[in-house]
């Protein structure tokens, strides 16, 4: 069927139409002409094989969240994007967006109010991310990169408001967290892949004092002792998969009564070593080690 068929012969039911999610379906030209009858503000089009051309037609203007994930769209679309300017929420993870892009929307009316921004594994942050730095008011960044590193650390020093922040493999040493400072309510890391060693642990614990979801996998210079510094912490969630955590860090562990979930697979530390943790965090959902 067609969307826009739909549309035309069921208008009056379609007015009060405010989101939209088609992902992985597939959109075909006359859907954002459709879309642009109505007053739809939440659309997700992720996987949908939306490109540019389709794009280029659309009339949104009250438009709070977009996502285009895995999208055929590049810098043209960005363009289009500029213009709707009451948008909080833009996802272009996987997309052909170039840093000229992200200039493009560093530019737009809504670049200091946008909340929620995800470019993870695009070319802006592989090779030049420092437009970043005018996204001031946003509260959730996905800015994870294949090859850029953490380069990109220092442009988001003015996120005062980030509560969230996913730079899962950027492969980011102990110092670049330095830049992170003003961050103080940030409640929602994930820092893996990387150089992290305990001193990096023990800067996040000391910078991040609302800290609630903590994600430090597959950096291999991280130990048990390195965990300590978070007891002080009220995490909930604690990942620390491919570490060189082991049996020693369970008492450091049972101390953090608000704990939820807990991960440590590809580590030395095992099931049965674990009965000290399930006896004293009654809160623990979910223990996943080896066994």
């Amino acid at each position: 069927w067609d969307i826009h068929d739909v549309i035309a012969s069921h208008f009056e039911a379609c007015k009060s139409l405010r989101s939209c999610r088609v992902q992985n379906g597939k959109v075909r030209g006359s859907f954002f002409e459709a879309m642009s009858k109505l007053d739809v503000r939440f659309l997700d089009v992720s996987f949908s094989g939306v490109n540019d051309i389709h794009l280029a037609s659309c009339a949104l203007p009250h438009l709070i969240s977009l996502s285009l994930d895995g999208c055929e769209v590049t810098d043209k679309s960005a363009e289009v994007i500029t213009r709707m300017q009451t948008l909080l929420h833009l996802s272009l993870a996987d997309t052909h967006l170039t840093p000229a892009g992200l200039v493009k929307l560093s530019k737009s009316p809504f670049c200091r109010t946008l909340e929620s921004l995800n470019v993870f594994y695009t070319p802006a942050v592989d090779q030049d991310p420092s437009a970043l730095s005018r996204f001031i008011g946003l509260r959730e960044l996905n800015a994870d990169g294949r090859q850029g590193g953490d380069r990109l650390l220092p442009y988001l020093k003015g996120m005062v408001r980030l509560q969230k922040l996913d730079i899962f493999g950027v492969r980011t040493i102990d110092s670049s967290l330095a830049s992170l400072h003003t961050m103080r309510g940030l409640q929602w890391i994930e820092v893996c892949g990387g150089y992290l060693s305990d001193k990096g642990v023990d800067i996040m614990a000391n910078q991040f004092p609302n800290l609630k979801h903590l994600n430090i996998s597959q950096n291999g210079r991280i130990t048990s002792a390195g965990l300590a510094p978070l007891c002080v912490l009220r995490l909930e969630s604690l990942h620390v998969n491919q570490t060189k955590v082991d049996f020693h860090a369970v008492p450091l562990l049972s101390k953090m009564l608000q704990l939820r979930f807990f991960t440590a697979k590809g580590t030395n530390l095992r099931w049965n070593q674990c009965e000290l943790m399930r006896n004293k965090l009654k809160r623990l959902e979910v223990l996943a080690v080896d066994a």
